[in-house]
């Protein structure tokens, strides 16, 4: 059985991931943040093919039917059938240069929200100290003021049997 890719306990959590860079301690996951580019409609190199591709098909179209032979047409129907695919995969190479910029930008916003993560969950477990602590107090403060009454009510006992003393006392100097 395989256990290098699956978390097995709490420790390979706190390990992280070789993926993730450790962060110093003044890091801000803002600060390397880029705005994505908008996509152009086009660019110049997809100008510049679409222009060849589409004079290639032009003067293809037309020496098929100035010049009429097997091999002209052969040769001018590739040279209207390939031109216009060239300019659509360099469309789609721009749309992978753009989806490729989109990928490592959401890949830095992955490790930020990661590093955000981390964090909170450390001042997630220091306020569940805090808040262990304070229930903790509040017990200890509950404890005490059930003792305030009945160290009261035994004080009250001890003065009530001082009084009789006393009051024996008297009535035995009196006699």
């Amino acid at each position: 059985m395989n256990k290098s890719n699956k978390l097995n306990d709490a420790d390979d959590v706190e390990r992280g991931t070789p993926l993730l860079v450790p962060r110093p301690a003044d890091y801000r996951p803002e600060d390397d943040d880029e705005e994505l580019k908008e996509i152009p409609n086009w660019t110049w190199k997809e100008r510049v093919v679409t222009a060849l591709a589409g004079s290639t098909s032009l003067l293809s179209l037309l020496s098929m039917f100035t010049l009429p032979n097997p091999l002209v047409y052969l040769s001018s129907i590739m040279g209207i059938i390939l031109p216009p695919y060239s300019a659509f995969l360099e469309r789609k190479i721009t749309e992978c240069i753009a989806l490729e910029e989109t990928n490592q930008a959401m890949d830095r916003e992955l490790n930020n929200l990661h590093y955000e993560n981390e964090r909170l969950d450390r001042e997630v477990k220091k306020l569940q100290t805090s808040v262990s602590h304070l229930q903790e107090m509040e017990y200890a403060l509950k404890q005490l003021r059930s003792m305030e009454h009945v160290s009261y009510m035994e004080l009250q006992q001890q003065l009530n049997e001082s009084q009789q003393i006393l009051n024996q006392l008297e009535v035995g100097i009196h006699v």
